[in-house]
């Protein structure tokens, strides 16, 4: 008996021991919860706010119905993202605009032609031939990138110039173009 109380009594220190180490292992593991709980805790704190006087199922169903009405507000932007894209198509995003002396009494690079275009190469040409007599205004229509009507020379340049430089955003690149019959000429310059 002597024998098995003495085995007992190692056996005890050996136990205490083993509780200390299992003691401070489960202090470490509190402490180590605590810090991340202590990162969430913003939004702990926030949902168990918003909870506080409602059963888990409501505060969960609160969740869910504002999951579901974000996710309505996302598809209406997505809607609204396709109806802005579509509308930004036909708006003008391409430029090209060549300045000329029509008159070569006049000089100045007076008249011009403006190729305005929307995304799908729609859009028109905008001519304005300035002499010593008289201005005159002349606008034609282009589809895909053509125009059905002749164009003259500098009117042809500036649609191409939309087509090739007018991207959205770019600066349009306006060219000057000698006069139309022997008249001085004039430098080329981008805008």
């Amino acid at each position: 008996m002597n024998a098995l109380l003495a085995q007992l009594n190692a056996w005890a220190g050996v136990g205490a021991v083993v509780a200390i180490a299992l003691s401070l292992g489960a202090l470490l593991w509190a402490w180590r919860l605590h810090r991340r709980v202590r990162v969430v805790s913003p939004d702990m704190r926030r949902f168990v706010r918003e909870m506080e006087g409602k059963s888990f199922e409501a505060a969960v169903g609160d969740l869910l119905g504002a999951l579901q009405t974000s996710a309505e507000r996302l598809t209406a932007l997505e809607q609204h993202a396709e109806q802005t894209d579509r509308l930004l198509r036909r708006s003008v995003q391409k430029v090209g605009c060549v300045r000329y002396d029509a008159d070569e009494e006049i000089g100045g690079a007076l008249s011009f032609a403006l190729a305005l275009l929307d995304g799908n190469l729609n859009g028109l040409v905008l001519t304005s031939i300035h002499t010593f007599r008289e201005c005159r205004l002349y606008m034609r229509p282009v589809a895909e990138g053509r125009c059905a009507l002749p164009l003259i020379p500098e009117e042809e340049q500036a649609l191409e110039e939309a087509k090739r430089h007018g991207d959205a955003g770019e600066q349009p690149h306006t060219t000057v173009q000698p006069a139309a019959h022997g008249g001085r000429m004039t430098r080329s310059r981008r805008r």
